[in-house]
């Protein structure tokens, strides 16, 4: 499996496995319970993990499909942005649009929008910077 943490599971949940049906209906329910809960508020936007992509290894096409089957029909709230920390969740993700025929966006286009253009850690440096300068101290609001 991708991205499998190699540190043995906490004490107590050694044991706590479920089947495969079981596993995707609870990441189901946990996409479920953040559209809920964002509708509930009113969001107009909302920015998630890609939930299931972490190190203990679960199938990356699995969760892009149920993550992103969960997502796409969320009319309640128009804009909704998923992060990924590896680049191969990105990837399965991808792929999963490509099979729904959904439109992906460019990398440039996601620097654009969300860094001014700029790499992750240049924006980051920047505003750090910035802070400072304003402030006269060394830590921003993100």
């Amino acid at each position: 499996p991708a991205g499998r943490d190699p540190r043995p599971l906490p004490q107590g949940q050694a044991d706590e496995f479920v089947d495969v049906e079981q596993a995707e209906a609870l990441l189901l329910q946990s996409y479920t319970a953040v559209l809920e809960a964002a509708s509930s508020l009113g969001a107009q936007s909302l920015c998630c993990p890609a939930i299931g992509c972490g190190y203990r290894g679960y199938p990356l096409d699995v969760a892009a499909r149920i993550g992103l089957g969960a997502l796409v029909p969320a009319a309640a709230i128009p804009y909704i942005e998923v992060r990924f920390w590896e680049r191969r969740a990105l990837t399965a993700y991808l792929e999963e649009c490509q099979l729904l025929a959904l439109e992906g966006c460019e990398e440039a286009e996601v620097r654009e929008a969300l860094w001014q253009g700029d790499e992750l850690e240049v924006w980051h440096a920047k505003r750090v910077a910035a802070s400072t300068s304003i402030l006269g101290i060394g830590c921003a609001v993100m």
